[in-house]
């Protein structure tokens, strides 16, 4: 028998060929089927986890790219609008040195000068109650006007709308000190803003504290007397040091509708506190001031009175800013 199957096999050789190779497709499947299970198992233990620690950086990244597309939006239509006009050149476009994500910084120049100023590109707030023409420029263009020869108001040199691009234009002077906040801060005013503002717990001289205060109400009465909206927007941010001088600027961004910083901080109770606004803005900035951080209440906590007291060692001073936060905690619960 097993010699007829011999026979057979020999006079049919193609069978074994075909069970060799049967065999060996098998041989392979189970291999492949291995080495997946394998590998699965490989991806299971390790791969999510370094896509889960490369999650951080990929946003980073996107948010990057996306702020550089901006960016070049806003370089494309400054140099438009600059040589339409033909009353100012750029000189260069600055990092985000402001917390507006949609306000736009450059250096510029009048074409008849070599002095540098700060023009700013920002997009139009949908809170603007002001019409977008050039009636409400004019008119805006003369009350900035009005006000730019008070020593502790910064001016305002220059006002335009791009209609078609919901921009608003403005040119303020540049100067080198920056703000107050980069002189609580110890930064440099051209560096970005999120790199250069990181609490010290370290705040200014107490006579600094009563000089640039004491000018700052000056700048408020003054608003005030000229018929202006509560400013709003007062913060260390906007108050802008020259040599000797210090001058409060922002009073525009109520006119223009562009909401407050302090609406992240008063929350609920910002609706019920319009009428006190500058005062309680006065108060977080006289905090700022003498303890170098930002309060992050809507009113000084025990925390912050103990944090303030280890900073300041002069008892008189000591009792003249408790007089001030205690004002923080009255002024609001009446009107202005």
């Amino acid at each position: 028998m097993a010699e007829d199957v011999t026979e057979y096999l020999r006079k049919h050789i193609w069978i074994p060929i075909l069970v060799g190779i049967v065999l060996f497709l098998i041989m392979v499947l189970v291999l492949y089927k291995l080495c997946k299970y394998c590998n699965h198992r490989a991806r299971y233990d390790y791969t999510q986890l370094q896509e889960d620690v490369a999650l951080p950086r990929r946003i980073e990244l996107q948010k990057q790219a996306e702020q550089n597309s901006l960016n070049e939006a806003a370089m494309i239509n400054c140099q438009f609008y600059l040589r339409s006009t033909g009353i100012y050149r750029m000189a260069e476009q600055l990092s985000d040195i402001g917390s507006r994500c949609n306000k736009f910084w450059f250096t510029a120049c009048k074409i008849s000068s070599a002095e540098e100023e700060i023009l700013s590109l920002l997009t139009r707030s949908t809170n603007m109650i002001l019409p977008f023409t050039s009636d409400t420029v004019k008119t805006l263009s003369q009350l900035f006007d009005s006000v730019q020869q008070h020593p502790h108001i910064q001016p305002v040199n220059y006002i335009d709308f791009l209609q078609e691009q919901n921009l608003v234009v403005m040119v303020s002077p540049f100067t080198t000190r920056g703000s107050l906040k980069d002189l609580i801060y110890q930064s440099h005013c051209l560096d970005r803003w999120e790199d250069k503002y990181t609490p010290h717990n370290k705040g200014i001289s107490m006579a600094q504290i009563k000089c640039i205060g004491k000018r700052i109400l000056m700048a408020l009465l003054f608003l005030q007397n000229k018929g202006f909206p509560p400013h709003g927007h007062l913060h260390s941010g906007n108050i802008i040091l020259d040599k000797q001088c210090s001058r409060l600027a922002g009073y525009e961004n109520n006119l223009l509708g562009l909401p407050s910083k302090l609406q992240s901080v008063l929350k609920k109770r910002w609706k019920d506190v319009q009428d006190s606004i500058d005062s309680i803005g006065f108060g977080h900035l006289i905090f700022e001031m003498a303890n170098g951080s930002e309060l992050d209440t809507p009113h000084p906590q025990p925390r912050h009175i103990s944090q303030l007291m280890d900073n300041l060692c002069i008892f008189p001073y000591r009792f003249m800013i408790i007089i001030f936060l205690l004002m923080l905690l009255i002024v609001p619960n009446h009107p202005r």
